[in-house]
């Protein structure tokens, strides 16, 4: 099982508090997968189901999380079977005696996954890090 997938599980719980770091990994899991940052996903979960994760007043609702989850897995589908087909093609293409890695669309999520890179902070680094960037 995923850590997406063990993530997503508690998000579905009832428990609003371990919802909402479950939901932060979900988010942190598609943004390795996509290469997109998890500050661009989180702004746009914001601005669709209407809530703001930096104010405490206007944290998600339970419902609102799952929604999210619900479409961050419908993202994450939709791009594993996008790659998946790719990954196909171009093992035919080896079969058939193409070498030669022309710039497609597989080396450009090849090159977005490699560039995403987790820093290794300290127990308050993750503040400091997010203070920094927004």
């Amino acid at each position: 099982m995923s850590k997406f997938t063990k993530a997503m599980i508690v998000v579905k719980g009832k428990s609003p508090s371990h919802a909402f770091i479950a939901l932060h990994r979900c988010v942190e899991a598609n943004a390795r997968l996509s290469g997109e940052t998890f500050s661009s996903i989180f702004t746009r979960l914001e601005k669709l189901y209407g809530f703001n994760r930096k104010e405490k007043s206007l944290w998600p609702l339970l419902k609102q999380m799952s929604d999210s989850v619900d479409l961050l897995e419908k993202e994450r589908n939709i791009f594993l079977d996008e790659m998946n087909k790719l990954i196909k093609k171009r093992r035919i293409e080896k079969k058939n005696g193409i070498r030669q890695f022309k710039e497609n669309k597989l080396n450009k999520i090849a090159k977005q996954q490699n560039n995403h890179s987790i820093p290794k902070l300290g127990f308050w680094g993750w503040r400091k890090l997010r203070e920094n960037l927004d």
